[in-house]
């Protein structure tokens, strides 16, 4: 979106000239000609990750922390589907974290099934739809290293 606004069409027109900022996960771009902010929020798996020097869990019934960016959005766009392929979710051992229970296995398309209906229940709590317009992309796409842009249909069980 960023680079459309600002590189046009190749002629001049819809050439826009760019602010940044970066606060924490956040990264932002102001457009002064079209008087727009786009805000990015990294947050790969909508549900939090939970890191110690010894273990990495993805806790699956906890959403991530940037939200409070996420509601005042005009437009929240949210994309998660190609992280879900990566090697840690996808094998899927002692990774899911529900409560304070680790599970010691759970396949990726039930994980990625809870960690949505997660992001789901705090959307319908915190999002006004008078307000925010909501786009989510679940889509598998290239976006290079190991594991992304494998197609998860035909990836065999463990």
């Amino acid at each position: 979106m960023v680079c459309l606004l600002t590189q046009g069409d190749g002629h001049g027109q819809g050439r826009s000239s760019v602010t940044t900022f970066h606060q924490g996960a956040t990264s932002g771009y102001f457009l002064k000609e079209y008087n727009c902010s786009i805000e990015l929020s990294w947050s790969p798996f909508l549900v939090r990750q939970h890191n110690t020097p010894d273990t990495e869990t993805l806790q699956i019934d906890t959403i991530d922390k940037p939200t409070s960016v996420w509601k005042t959005a005009d437009i929240l766009v949210s994309s998660t589907g190609h992280w879900w392929t990566d090697p840690l979710p996808s094998a899927g051992k002692d990774y899911h974290e529900q409560g304070e229970f680790v599970h010691p296995h759970m396949e990726e398309s039930v994980a990625f099934e809870k960690a949505l209906k997660t992001w789901a229940r705090w959307v319908d709590t915190n999002i006004d739809p008078l307000q925010t317009q909501l786009v989510l992309s679940t889509a598998v796409g290239r976006c290079g290293g190991k594991g992304k842009g494998e197609d998860v249909s035909k990836r065999q069980s463990p």
